[in-house]
């Protein structure tokens, strides 16, 4: 029989000491403070964080936030108070100005059907043996080889279609630093330019750097420098590309850094963090070229290997 729908619920930690951790629940009530038996718990020298802060208790199909402490919480830079009921992306902050934690929830399958047994095979019923044929040799018909078409030359695959950013109303919330900011619609231009939708003063970015839209059911992000120094995954893009959970998008080299955590949600990978995973990319792509062998005088180097995903 299949199981009853259960939810899973992930606290994403996007600011605080916390940042960068991510948190999977199926409890129907999830606890957040500083005392140890917390589901999520903070340090004991958290600042603006009570002993038992605040309580996510589920109702039905929703998801109520019970503020216990005396400094606050806020849900999307809004004070919460009584029945106030949670969605996913909602932003939580423990606290004025303390950590910030991406609430999101949704539904997970129940184990399949067990297969309904089929009908028993029907038994053969014995029959009288027929008497055995006498085999007739025919003279084999003898068709004349055909001659082989010369081969056809190959075309090359079609280009891949470019897509037209359109409005649409998704919503997307970009983390860089203390920041964050909420959009309902898209697309929307990342760039230093006064003009662009989220400014980042950064050197290496231009005033119309990069743009995210959604098209096809899924968020894309669009190089917009007309060079190729826009990655995703340590990826050159000359054009467009569809972004997954986890994917990692580089505005230039060295510049910041943007982790894709899926539903429309961007925060930033610190530098030492993004460092890191170029240089593990590196380390692997030099580790498969020194283990093959060499042909001549020089040896060569093998292709480069897929880095691992942080």
């Amino acid at each position: 029989m299949r199981e009853a729908a259960r939810f899973e619920i992930q606290m994403i930690h996007i600011y605080g000491s916390l940042k960068g951790e991510i948190s999977t629940f199926h409890e129907d009530q999830i606890t957040i403070g500083r005392e140890h038996t917390c589901s999520v718990k903070f340090p004991p020298d958290e600042q603006g964080v009570s002993r038992t802060h605040a309580t996510i208790q589920r109702e039905g199909n929703q998801f109520r936030l019970v503020d216990n402490s005396k400094y606050g919480t806020f849900v999307n830079g809004k004070l919460a108070g009584e029945g106030t009921f949670l969605r996913s992306g909602d932003v939580l902050e423990i606290g004025p100005g303390g950590p910030k934690i991406s609430f999101h929830a949704e539904t997970v399958e129940g184990a399949a059907a067990e297969p309904i047994p089929g009908p028993a095979p029907p038994v053969p019923q014995q029959t009288r043996p027929e008497p055995p044929v006498q085999a007739v040799y025919e003279e084999p018909v003898r068709v004349p080889p055909l001659s082989t078409p010369p081969p056809q030359p190959i075309a090359p695959p079609p280009p891949k279609p470019v897509l037209k950013p359109e409005k649409a109303a998704v919503p997307l919330v970009i983390q860089f630093g203390p920041s964050i900011r909420s959009y309902s619609e898209l697309p929307v231009v990342i760039g230093s330019d006064a003009n662009a939708d989220f400014v980042l003063q950064f050197p290496g970015v231009s005033g119309r750097h990069l743009q995210l839209f959604y098209s096809r059911g899924a968020y894309w992000v669009k190089n917009l420098t007309g060079v190729n120094i826009v990655t995703v995954n340590h990826e050159k893009i000359d054009t467009q590309v569809a972004l997954k959970p986890f994917d990692e998008i580089e505005c230039c080299p060295g510049g910041p850094t943007f982790r894709f955590i899926g539903e429309g949600r961007l925060v930033e990978v610190e530098q030492d963090q993004a460092a890191s995973s170029s240089a593990q990319h590196a380390s692997s792509s030099a580790s498969a070229a020194s283990v093959q062998p060499e042909k001549e005088e020089g040896g060569f180097f093998s292709k480069f290997v897929k880095g691992f995903k942080k």
